[in-house]
């Protein structure tokens, strides 16, 4: 099983003991100082100039999805032993349109188990 998840929400998996920080693993552009030793996927970080025009209204969820599918996911398949029981993070919060919804959505169209915690 691989899970997705926010920054906010593995703080409070190490402190009920659900998971340490080896568990996880940072998809996103940056990460919080409480996560000095996570190791990056950077296969899966999309590009910052992708995020800010999301962002900033410029391009919409469709056209953002378009150029990750073409610049990042292709990647899921050759990283899925890799990704294996971690849960990756970045920082937008639950029922937000986020990549990591969209890597999610690659990983269980590959045959695998993914799920949002």
């Amino acid at each position: 099983m691989i899970y997705t998840s926010n920054y906010f929400k593995a703080i409070q998996f190490i402190k009920e003991g659900k998971f340490t920080s080896d568990d996880f693993l940072q998809i996103s552009n940056s990460k919080p100082k409480d996560f000095t030793e996570i190791k990056v996927i950077h296969e899966l970080v999309p590009d910052w100039n992708l995020v800010s025009r999301f962002k900033s209204g410029l391009i919409d969820a469709n056209l953002y999805r378009y150029w990750y599918e073409r610049a990042n996911l292709v990647y899921v398949k050759d990283l899925i032993e890799k990704l294996e029981g971690k849960v990756l993070l970045c920082y937008c919060g639950a029922g937000r349109f986020c990549h990591r919804h969209l890597v999610s959505e690659k990983i269980r169209k590959l045959g695998y188990e993914c799920k949002e915690i």
